[in-house]
Parts: C-alpha cells; sequence; structure tokens
C-alpha cells in the first residue's frame, strides 16, 4: 500500500497507521480555524500515505483515542503496481 483513503461521516481526530504506536494523527484543523473554535466534524474522503507493509496479512490500524466521534464507512487502499521486464 501506498496510500489509503478513509471516508468518514461527521469524524474528527483519528489515528492511521500500521500499528497502534506508528498510527500518525490526520489533521483537520485549517489555518483559517480560529484557535477558540473547535474545527468543525469532517464528512468526505481522507488521503494519507501509508508506511505498513505490502503483504496481505498487513494490520492497519485506525485509532480514536480523542473524545470525539468517528465513523468509517470505507476505507479504499491505493497501491503502484510495476511491470516486469
Amino acid at each position: 500500500l501506498d496510500k489509503l483513503n478513509v471516508r468518514v461521516l461527521e469524524s474528527l481526530g483519528f489515528k492511521i497507521g500500521p500499528s497502534v504506536e506508528k498510527a500518525k494523527p490526520i489533521k483537520f484543523r485549517e489555518a483559517g480555524t480560529g484557535m477558540g473554535n473547535p474545527p468543525p466534524l469532517f464528512t468526505g474522503d481522507v488521503e494519507t500515505e501509508f508506511d505498513g507493509d505490502y503483504g496481505p496479512d498487513s494490520p492497519l490500524y485506525l485509532v480514536q483515542d480523542d473524545p470525539f466521534p468517528m465513523t468509517v464507512l470505507a476505507i479504499m487502499p491505493e497501491g503502484v503496481t510495476y511491470e516486469r521486464s
């Protein structure tokens, strides 16, 4: 896997990675969002790079350890294939 697209519904503040310890946070706060206001809940596709293994049994963790909602509608892996010469 090179990238992951995760489709979420009204979600905020989760992490993605090949293990709980290596899960990286997904940023939802934009530069225009005031620091005194929480970022709005996000609905749509989140694209992120994935630095896990390439095998069919490679684990994928979506971690929500903050008190925010998270509804995952789809996980869409994106890979790159190469032709043999």
